[in-house]
């Protein structure tokens, strides 16, 4: 009931109401792990909306919950992304590199754990992760395909791993062709993408072969 009640007052914007439902969930059933899920998520919201101090309350829970479920990725993945978000990519590498080898399938954790090796400098683990994520995501939602009409949350992160991917490549200085293919991957599926386009034009650049910035008007 209590859970139930949470997620009724998530959806009217209620984070810090849910949040209390939520403990009272856990009390009543301590052993259920997507009860944390949902606490460190809405510890998470309160966290960016209004009050910093619950970032390491959401650590906690989500933390705490994969404790309880040492089998459920998701809880890794929410963990090692937040450690992420609050530039903390040793410790976002270790939980995320448990979650990939928890659910090897999964594709978010995959991604996530690509960004966190491109933070840290350690492109070719990036690259490799990318790839692996990327056909994850083809396998999971045909995702190449999907994507180029589907506006969703998924689609989006489909689009910074292309880029992110092409700037992993064009540190290795590997533009030629694989980081250009990279960011006209992203921008077949979102055309007028900024970050695309500049990660393409830079690689254009560095092989002597400059573009546009802006489109050249037609007569």
């Amino acid at each position: 009931v209590q859970r139930a009640y949470g997620t009724v007052l998530e959806n009217q914007g209620k984070f810090t109401q849910a949040a209390e439902a939520y403990r009272q969930a856990i009390v009543r059933a301590p052993n259920v792990a997507y009860l944390y899920l949902l606490l460190g998520r809405a510890y998470r919201t309160i966290a960016q909306v209004r009050d910093p101090s619950l970032w390491a309350s959401a650590l906690e829970t989500f933390k705490k919950g994969a404790q309880v479920d040492p089998t459920d990725v998701r809880l890794f993945d929410e963990w090692g992304w937040l450690h992420y978000q609050l530039d903390q990519y040793r410790d976002a590498q270790e939980v995320l590199e448990n979650a990939v080898s928890v659910d090897p399938q999964a594709w978010s954790p995959r991604s996530h754990l690509a960004a966190t090796y491109f933070q840290r400098t350690q492109y070719e683990d990036a690259i490799a992760s990318f790839k692996q994520a990327l056909d994850l995501m083809n396998k999971t939602f045909d995702a190449d395909h999907y994507c180029v009409t589907a506006k969703t949350l998924s689609c989006d992160r489909l689009v910074q791993a292309y880029i992110t991917l092409g700037y992993a490549y064009r540190q290795l200085k590997q533009c030629a062709p694989s980081g250009l293919g990279a960011f006209r991957k992203a921008l077949i599926i979102r055309p007028n993408n900024p970050g695309a386009q500049g990660g393409y034009n830079q690689c254009a650049e560095d092989l002597g072969t400059p573009v546009p910035r802006t489109p050249i008007p037609r007569p």
